[in-house]
């Protein structure tokens, strides 16, 4: 039998490839969208603060991005899709500069990220609620 774990809390940082899809699990136990079904249906990883999906395909991205819009989760506040591949490449001129070490504003404040020289890593961060 063949085991597919989606969720580990022990993990504090998930590593990311080619195009990847960050939630903030919150985000999605206030609007009611069925997280562990999303985990499940497209093999995202979990921890208690966010879920990560990475895929090498644009086309099949626009599936996962598609059920979480439509379930009302909003792009940069509820989640968070980025081309890592497309950023390295760019940042590297074509792989003819090496990319050194640095952290990558996600455009959210509950999101780290940070491209060290074995891949893209990203992290919740616990921001301080505003009201």
């Amino acid at each position: 039998m063949d085991f597919y774990v989606a969720y580990d809390y022990s993990i504090e940082e998930f590593e990311c490839s080619f195009f990847t899809i960050v939630i903030k699990n919150r985000a999605c136990r206030e609007k009611g969208f069925n997280l562990s079904e999303f985990a499940l249906k497209y093999h995202a990883r979990s921890n208690a603060f966010i879920t990560v999906t990475c895929t090498m395909g644009s086309s099949e991205i626009d599936y996962q991005l598609d059920d979480l819009i439509s379930d009302g989760l909003k792009p940069g506040e509820d989640f968070v899709a980025f081309d890592f591949w497309k950023y390295a490449t760019n940042k590297s001129n074509g792989g003819s500069k090496k990319l050194e070490p640095h952290e990558i504003d996600m455009g959210v404040d509950w999101l780290r990220c940070e491209y060290r020289k074995d891949g893209f890593y990203v992290w919740y961060e616990e921001v301080e609620e505003k009201g």
